[in-house]
């Protein structure tokens, strides 16, 4: 569209932001997780305060005026809001119809295809297994592992890129390797996209190289009628792209080669922020504790009928560093801060109690950027519900840490088992 000065343009949302520098230059990454706008958008940091503005309020002829003492000039205001129009960065009546093209191609699908397989992993089945095998035995878990006897109630494992967390993952796959085969799965995870809701629930089974990953289709079924099925399905799509559930997949499938492979119950959960700022944990927001009432029901229902029950979490911890907007680089100081809160984290994780997590959440409200916190809080909570007897066990603790970017990552595993 051709813009005039009376146009009010105004920026799709959600989108990753994350910061960089080039030759001295620091800049801003947009991605568009959603696949509307497909390529990545770079732009000056001094921009932002341009593009910010980008939110419907404001005409362009009041952001002109706003920034002409600053050397903003109404050429390179057209050139930035043409630039975020051709990328498909703005909401428009093209972007509105790509994104719901989008939508209703997923829809239609049974299956959830794997999104990263061929980028974060390979897309070829064979050197996928080669590649799960080699992290095993660098890992010391035996790669032939078949399965155990152990009554395990949930384990976390972390959802960052397996060149970087491989070794969290093989952590959590040695405890699902000594695990009591469990007949269904509660795979249970970080929505890293903004949504309108909190529960995302998916109808499709999940798909990776390795084959199917069949979905526990009674289970979801009646989670959703219990919850709701606007709550529960009405932001469906939030799957499709969504890493932290579809990395945690190929172990999973790799665990149980050769065996009955147990169907799942694929949960998203977005974001707690909120109750930060009313001083109030999430159990006591309906939105909240009517899905752990709704899915305590549905595990108890499993396991009176005799079936076996296991939590999966895919999530990381703290996100710190200028890559996230911080404004201070995390430094080797920072980065040992980041580790000693970092085992106060796990220390109320371990108790598997809800309103721990939530306290050692709230001392700080979220600085470090825990993306697993409200996955983890809904797992205990339903965990709790049932009155399950656990006893937690750490499996290990890291930090991914890219110096150039000034990214750090921290994850790690752990295991519950019960008593």
């Amino acid at each position: 569209m051709s813009f005039t000065l009376d146009d009010r343009p105004i920026l799709r949302w959600p989108l990753d932001v994350q910061y960089l520098e080039s030759q001295g230059q620091k800049l801003v990454v947009l991605r568009d997780n959603q696949g509307v706008a497909e390529e990545p958008l770079v732009m000056p940091v001094a921009l932002l305060s341009i593009v910010s503005r980008f939110d419907g309020s404001q005409s362009l002829r009041e952001i002109l005026a706003e920034g002409a003492s600053y050397g903003l000039t109404e050429e390179l205001l057209f050139t930035v809001v043409g630039d975020f129009e051709t990328l498909h960065y703005l909401e428009t009546t093209e972007t509105k119809r790509r994104w719901n093209d989008i939508c209703d191609s997923y829809a239609a699908l049974k299956v959830r295809a794997a999104a990263h397989a061929g980028n974060v992993y390979p897309a070829d089945s064979s050197e996928l297994s080669s590649v799960l095998e080699s992290y095993l035995r660098e890992g010391g878990v035996s790669p032939n592992a078949s399965g155990g006897s152990v009554s395990t109630a949930a384990i976390v494992s972390p959802h960052i890129d397996y060149t970087r967390g491989w070794k969290g993952y093989t952590e959590a796959y040695q405890a699902l390797a000594a695990a009591e085969e469990p007949d269904v799965i509660v795979l249970i995870g970080t929505s890293h996209q903004g949504s309108n809701g909190i529960f995302h629930l998916t109808q499709k089974s999940f798909e990776s190289p390795l084959g199917l990953l069949p979905l526990a289709e009674d289970v979801v079924e009646g989670l959703g009628r219990a919850y709701g099925k606007d709550r529960s399905f009405g932001e469906e799509i939030l799957h499709r792209t969504e890493h932290s559930l579809e990395l945690q997949v190929p172990f999973i499938q790799h665990c149980y080669r050769g065996r009955k492979t147990p169907s799942i119950v694929p949960i998203l959960v977005g974001s707690f922020h909120q109750y930060f700022f009313q001083d109030r944990e999430p159990l006591e927001d309906a939105v909240v504790s009517d899905f752990v009432d709704a899915l305590s029901e549905q595990l108890s229902l499993l396991e009176a009928s005799g079936k076996k029950v296991t939590f999966f979490a895919g999530v990381d911890f703290a996100h710190v560093g200028t890559h996230f907007g911080d404004p201070e680089p995390c430094d080797v100081v920072r980065q040992r801060h980041v580790a000693s809160r970092d085992k106060e984290l796990l220390d109320a994780i371990l108790q598997a109690d809800p309103s721990a997590l939530y306290s050692h959440m709230a001392e700080d409200q979220d600085a470090r950027r825990i993306c697993g916190y409200p996955s983890m809080y809904t797992m205990f909570s339903v965990m709790r519900r049932l009155d399950w007897s656990l006893s937690g066990q750490t499996l290990g603790y890291h930090q991914a840490i890219d110096e150039k970017s000034d990214c750090v990552v921290t994850f790690g595993s752990a295991v519950w088992h019960r008593q």
